[in-house]
């Protein structure tokens, strides 16, 4: 009787949906070769394939101290633990906001006291209260956002408006605007650029059009550097590195 009994004894196998059970994630898999058995990658050992084996070896001493000493498993957590909270579009806004006020008022080190008086107006406020701005980050958001930002800008105008069309357009307008008779126009300084001076189809030649009494002065220092460049072609190479070391010695420091 007793033997027939063993013979109908039911023989548990190892489950792969253990493996996704919050108390097993991590830990268990299944024993290459032996149906009957778990593997616990923590212990390094070998369990009968028994949800209650399992358990017991779950609350085990030695499982808790190899859940201790690993500190990669994940182990009957809530996923909110793991969700760190997004910078609101707000406090991103104040803090670009105070950078460029930085750039362009103040020194880098007064950032640091500057946050600090910003968060004190207002002890209420929630996007006040999380502002994290010091010299560091400040600097990064002039060099690696605003700057760039500024300068794309920049280069579509220039792009798009940079034409002596455009700059006569801009100047007349202003002029206009102003409530000046453009006619009144004596003379005007410019830069040494062609949509400037050119001789056909620049600012210059458009305006000496209308006002052919009109004196146009160009940069000196334009003119100078241009002249300068010229006459150094005639020149010997090592003159024109020695005269650029010179610069590059002294502009370091004028006490050398």
């Amino acid at each position: 009787m007793t033997k027939e009994k063993n013979k109908n004894q039911y023989v548990q196998k190892y489950r792969k949906e253990w493996e996704l059970d919050v108390n097993f994630k991590g830990w268990l898999s299944e024993v290459p070769g032996d149906s009957q058995a778990a593997h616990c990658k923590l212990c390094k050992s070998n369990l009968k394939a028994h949800k209650k084996n399992l358990n017991d070896h779950l609350n085990s001493t030695k499982h808790k101290e190899a859940i201790k000493r690993d500190k990669t498993i994940v182990h009957n957590q809530k996923i909110d633990t793991f969700i760190k909270p997004t910078i609101l579009e707000e406090r991103k806004i104040v803090e670009l906001r105070i950078a460029v006020f930085i750039a362009k008022n103040c020194s880098i080190r007064a950032v640091v006291e500057l946050s600090v008086l910003i968060k004190s107006l207002d002890k209420s406020s929630k996007i006040l209260n999380e502002i994290k701005l010091h010299r560091t980050k400040c600097t990064s958001l002039v060099l690696n956002v605003i700057a760039p930002c500024m300068l794309q800008e920049l280069i579509e105008d220039i792009v798009e408006f940079g034409e002596a069309t455009a700059l006569y357009d801009a100047f007349t307008n202003n002029i206009k605007d102003s409530g000046l008779n453009l006619n009144n126009l004596i003379g005007i300084g410019v830069d040494g650029v062609n949509a400037m001076v050119g001789a056909h189809n620049s600012l210059a030649s458009r305006l000496t059009a209308l006002i052919p009494h009109l004196v146009v002065v160009k940069c000196v220092c334009h003119s100078l550097h241009l002249a300068a460049e010229e006459a150094f072609k005639c020149l010997p190479k090592h003159i024109d590195f020695l005269i650029k070391e010179c610069y590059n010695w002294f502009s370091m420091s004028s006490k050398r």
